[in-house]
């Protein structure tokens, strides 16, 4: 059914327990309370990093509000949540090497308190840099 619009029908088992109430099955392929797939969610978050989210929706017949909802997830659980950065007004940033070779990490901060902003490690191979 690849790329054809499918509604999906599914019964759930329902189960009774006398310790911990009533319980809805689980589906792994579905999150709670999901109006769309994981499989369908981890496309749409995959093609929301090459094209805008309107030409996403389009693409999937989703509305653009689904298809923002959808990238959020993902990026809160790729990157968590978003850094509070009230009250930082001036930022430093610095590169340097892991171990010799290419690998290399960037890191930010804020000078005034020494917090740590930001890490990131990152290789360099053959003119290509790759974010690990």
């Amino acid at each position: 059914m690849h790329d054809l619009p499918v509604e999906l029908v599914i019964p759930r088992l329902r189960l009774a327990c006398r310790r911990c109430g009533s319980k809805l099955e689980r589906l792994d392929w579905l999150a709670p309370f999901a109006r769309v797939t994981t499989r369908l969610a981890a496309s749409v978050a995959r093609l929301c990093k090459m094209v805008s989210l309107r030409h996403v929706a389009e693409v999937y017949r989703l509305s653009w509000t689904a298809v923002k909802r959808i990238d959020q997830r993902h990026l809160e659980q790729e990157l968590g949540q978003p850094l509070d950065l009230s009250g930082v007004t001036i930022i430093a940033m610095d590169e340097f090497a892991i171990q010799k070779g290419h690998r290399y990490a960037t890191v930010v901060i804020e000078p005034s308190s020494k917090r740590v902003l930001w890490v990131g490690v990152w290789a360099f191979t053959r003119g290509h840099s790759s974010v690990l």
